[in-house]
């Protein structure tokens, strides 16, 4: 079995955000996509990750790769020096053989890396109230503002008339400093007036993903927020539950 491979698709935008939640992960290979689904140790984020890919599996097969060290295989495959190139997919290993390099990366048996602890089925039916597009100078003044507002790990979405604006500060502490910054001039659904408060580490692990756009979304009676990035080859939904306070 094969899988064609290039390093800036798969490692830069696959397999690196993936490596930010969990050190092992599933990938279920299908033909024409591969996909996972992992979640961090707290299970307070979820990714759903799918990447257009070339494999020669023939239509309506799959097969699953239990990486155990996902920042290993990238190191592994930055070894290579060519930008595409073809991985053989055996029961328990990944191959590569050329001339230049070679190497064997043993894959885990199914059933020793947790499945997520939502199913993909789950997340296709969650509904959201509220939605809004986040662009790539506003997720960095996010992350710059992380730096400044230093005594809170949470961030606040709110809506005033037609605007979104996002506070970094903590509701729960009196006398600590706040940074409120503009975040788009429209949204889709309802206003948001519940206060749900977000991890910045989320914004944290966004730091690197060239998307020119975060489309945000809010369910406010279960508490959860999905951050999308999609392109025409690469989806990455994170589902991200709020914080109690």
């Amino acid at each position: 079995m094969k899988l064609k491979i290039n390093k800036n698709e798969v490692i830069n935008r696959f397999l690196t955000p993936i490596s930010k939640i969990s050190d092992k992960c599933i990938i279920n290979v299908h033909p024409g996509f591969i996909y996972t689904l992992t979640n961090t140790d707290n299970g307070n984020i979820i990714l759903y990750g799918n990447l257009k890919v070339n494999t020669d599996l023939p239509e309506k097969t799959s097969t699953v790769l239990n990486i155990p060290d996902v920042k290993r295989l990238c190191r592994i495959f930055d070894c290579i020096n060519n930008e595409d190139f073809e991985l053989e997919l055996n029961s328990n290993n990944l191959k590569y053989d050329t001339n230049d390099i070679k190497f064997t990366y043993h894959l885990l048996d199914d059933g020793i890396i947790q499945k997520s602890v939502i199913s993909l089925d789950k997340i296709g039916k969650l509904t959201f109230d509220s939605s809004f597009d986040l662009n790539i100078n506003t997720l960095n003044n996010i992350l710059k503002g992380s730096a400044i507002a230093t005594d809170s790990n949470k961030i606040y979405f709110y809506t005033k008339g037609t605007d979104v604006y996002a506070e970094l500060t903590d509701k729960t502490i009196q006398n600590i400093d706040s940074l409120t910054l503009f975040i788009s001039n429209a949204f889709v659904g309802t206003e948001i007036k519940q206060i749900l408060p977000v991890d910045l580490e989320i914004f944290r692990i966004f730091s690197g993903i060239k998307a020119n756009n975060v489309l945000v979304k809010i369910n406010t009676k279960l508490k959860v927020l999905m951050f999308e990035i999609t392109d025409a080859n690469l989806t990455l939904k994170y589902i991200v539950s709020a914080l109690v306070k």
